[in-house]
């Protein structure tokens, strides 16, 4: 069962908005911290609130069966996703703190911040927990590439596990990382202008519109 035209339409526009994520974390990271908290902060934002509007669609069962094994069916999952059917969890943490490296040496200082896991559960209010900018950008990345892959194969099948996955994943796991770590960026953003005058704010703050 195939996704229908509206929904092809809001996957089409929240896959444009992933690759552009995808391909920022991608880059050498070759501009000032600034500008990449500002276009980072700026992008998440449009994510997050496409993701908020991603309808709910029931996955199609994989050809495998529901009577196959586990082995065989993270077999399927794994082709599907274009990812090594033997490629140990070593590998790919290695890839995700690289990833995560790699934003921490830009943002430096500025990377780190606390946070309550929990904000409705009193017993956390006073037991906040040390997080990393890197680390939620990180996990963001790894949620809609995997998504992005399977809506890449161009197969209608594939399309709609992909918006199912997007989905789900945003109610349970990229969602708070991205509505936690956007309020950062932007206490980082504010932190940096407020010993700038109004040009300098301007000329920086549009460089990307």
């Amino acid at each position: 069962m195939a996704l229908n035209k509206k929904y092809m339409i809001i996957g089409n526009n929240f896959a444009d908005l992933v690759s552009q994520y995808v391909n920022i974390i991608d880059s050498k990271f070759d501009m000032p911290r600034i500008d990449f908290l500002l276009i980072i902060h700026r992008l998440l934002s449009k994510i997050y609130a496409a993701g908020a509007t991603l309808p709910s669609v029931e996955s199609t069962k994989t050809e495998v069966g529901i009577n196959k094994t586990l082995a065989e069916t993270m077999l399927k999952i794994n082709k599907i996703l274009k990812e090594p059917a033997r490629q140990n969890l070593s590998e790919r943490t290695d890839l995700f703190f690289k990833r995560m490296k790699k934003i921490k040496k830009l943002l430096g200082k500025y990377d780190g911040y606390w946070h309550i896991f929990d904000p409705i559960d009193e017993k956390e209010k006073d037991d906040p927990t040390y997080y990393c900018i890197s680390g939620d950008l990180a996990e963001i990345y790894d949620d809609l590439k995997k998504g992005l892959k399977l809506w890449n194969l161009n197969d209608p099948i594939e399309k709609e596990r992909a918006m199912s996955k997007w989905q789900r994943d945003f109610d349970i796991h990229w969602g708070h990382h991205a509505i936690i770590v956007l309020r950062v960026i932007h206490r980082r953003i504010e932190e940096y202008f407020l010993d700038y005058d109004e040009d300098d704010f301007n000329e920086i703050r549009n460089r990307y519109l």
